[in-house]
């Protein structure tokens, strides 16, 4: 919580004094012996300054203390044996199930991974084809360019109408490469009468 701000700050500086613990609230760990023990503080044995006039008995009693965490600990003590068969392995079922857990979640994912790849992978054919497209419609373009000088009785001026026609609509780029010469001279003629009345 460092360099972050706290909005229960004045709620614990009301509760226990200033932030630092040292309002006059704050009592010392001598205070608080003194406030535990009272007058019985004199009573103990000079001899033994320490020590405090309590002992477990006066909180536990004889069955808490030997029923004790570490009670148990001394009866299950495992006894040393030759045979290291005496001796308990944690069984890793936990374990597993959260192994288990993390590999379909890490499946999952690596699922999720690879349709992102291959809706890339699409997308970049699909751009890829696009722009091949376009060079090879460019390459069309200088193709017909040629073609139509070869249509000797087409003048220049038509000439320049019908690529202009052809340029714009790839439609008819397309179906004007198919043809034959005197087809292609044919259709030149029906593209500039249905666009210019030519």
């Amino acid at each position: 919580m460092r360099n972050k701000s706290w909005p229960y700050l004045e709620d614990w500086k009301a509760i226990f004094g200033k932030d630092r613990g040292n309002d006059g609230r704050a009592e010392d760990v001598s205070q608080a012996d003194d406030v535990l023990h009272g007058n019985d503080a004199s009573a103990v044995d000079e001899s033994q300054p320490n020590m405090t006039p309590y002992t477990l008995d006066d909180f536990f009693t004889d069955e808490q203390i030997e029923e004790g965490p570490n009670s148990e600990v001394a009866s299950e003590a495992p006894v040393v044996d030759t045979e290291p068969k005496s001796l308990k392995t944690p069984a890793p079922a936990k374990k597993n199930g959260r192994k288990r857990k993390q590999e379909e979640l890490l499946e999952s994912m690596l699922d999720v991974m690879t349709k992102i790849h291959e809706d890339t992978s699409d997308r970049l054919q699909t751009l890829s084809s696009r722009i091949g497209y376009d060079f090879d419609f460019s390459a069309k373009r200088v193709e017909i360019s040629k073609m139509l000088d070869e249509i000797p009785l087409l003048p220049k001026k038509h000439r320049f109408m019908a690529l202009d026609i052809l340029v714009k609509e790839p439609e008819r780029l397309d179906l004007f490469t198919g043809f034959s010469l005197t087809d292609k001279e044919d259709y030149i003629s029906h593209i500039l009468d249905e666009k210019h009345g030519i």
